[in-house]
């Protein structure tokens, strides 16, 4: 298996001093474990201090007629696409009078849920949290902060130019469908719109569809849109005959899950493999920092200062072996 490589900055990474800190490294994953990377919906990689090349092979026919001589069939193409991360931070001034009553209404409830009894802990476990959606919502729908997401560039309202010059579609139309004629999203047409999909998948890439990491991914809204069109189709039987009385442990469309990702938009569905999406984070190494510093211990105020550092980013391998549908027209 060939070594994948790594393309490093030349210069140092100079991390700040804190005064009185305390170091609290167990929070930094926390704050990037984003519902898709928990729920392996896409495939992660950690330690990239800076940009990781994702090399592709792909093979056309390798098969030719036995000859005497050793022919090269020219039929193997190796190509890349590089990964880079974005240096982020978290910089949080909390007021303890803010936050302690929630802290001890948790201590007084007998049934936790696993909250920390520790008040630090307990601090630093809510700004990660708040952090991961954040990062869920960049890994699709982009940040001005953080670069661009799969689907988006920014994190604002969808437009042409900015699904086009997402990671999926990178500049080509080859791999994009329009959902519903650009009508808005409904029980009534989700269905549809997976069929829009799923058939962009059969013309540009039905490889795909036999493969075991294959998946739909979609918002929270288009995910409750088909289970109440799966409940009352056939008349208002559903797929179980029992209408709105019955569970949906997993979602799927001709065979293929439909898993929720938190953070993608809601004009659109995406169509492809795990192993063909990534997301990387420089998680176990040096350039990574978090800080929990107790400021009302030494400037008389009642602050809490927590400073996490990282880097996070978001490529496709194959762009060709994803489909992308919207209901934006993207020209």
């Amino acid at each position: 298996m060939a070594n994948k490589k790594y393309s490093f900055d030349t210069h140092p990474t100079v991390s700040n001093n804190t005064y009185a800190g305390e170091l609290a490294l167990p929070y930094l994953a926390p704050s990037v474990a984003a519902n898709s990377i928990d729920n392996g919906y896409l495939t992660s990689l950690s330690g990239i201090r800076n940009k990781a090349v994702v090399s592709t092979l792909t093979s056309a026919n390798p098969i030719v007629a036995s000859s005497c001589d050793v022919t090269q069939g020219d039929n193997l193409t190796l190509d890349e696409s590089v990964l880079t991360t974005t240096d982020v931070m978290v910089n949080e001034s909390i007021c303890r009078g803010t936050l302690y009553p929630t802290w001890v209404a948790s201590q007084m409830n007998g049934n936790r849920n696993g909250e920390p009894v520790d008040f630090i802990d307990f601090a630093a476990a809510t700004v990660s949290g708040k952090a991961a959606e954040q990062v869920e919502s960049f890994i699709y729908d982009g940040s001005a902060t953080l670069g661009t997401g799969l689907v988006n560039t920014d994190g604002t309202a969808l437009t042409s130019a900015q699904v086009k010059a997402a990671r999926i579609l990178n500049g080509a139309l080859t791999n994009w469908v329009r959902l519903n004629g650009g009508t808005a999203m409904s029980s009534s047409n989700v269905d549809t719109s997976f069929a829009n999909v799923y058939a962009g998948a059969v013309s540009v890439c039905p490889q795909i569809l036999a493969k075991d990491d294959v998946q739909f991914l979609v918002s929270p809204l288009t995910y409750g849109y088909y289970m109440q069109h799966l409940s009352s189709v056939l008349t208002g039987g559903g797929f179980e005959n029992r209408g709105t009385n019955q569970g949906y442990a997993q979602l799927t469309y001709l065979g293929i899950p439909v898993n929720m990702a938190y953070g993608m938009p809601d004009a659109a569905i995406v169509l492809g493999r795990k192993s063909n999406m990534f997301v990387g984070t420089n998680l176990g190494t040096d350039a990574t920092e978090v800080s929990i510093i107790p400021r009302y211990q030494y400037d008389g105020s009642d602050m809490i200062q927590m400073v996490m550092r990282f880097g996070i980013g978001v490529q496709v391998g194959i762009n060709t072996e994803i489909i992308l549908g919207t209901t934006i027209n993207v020209t």
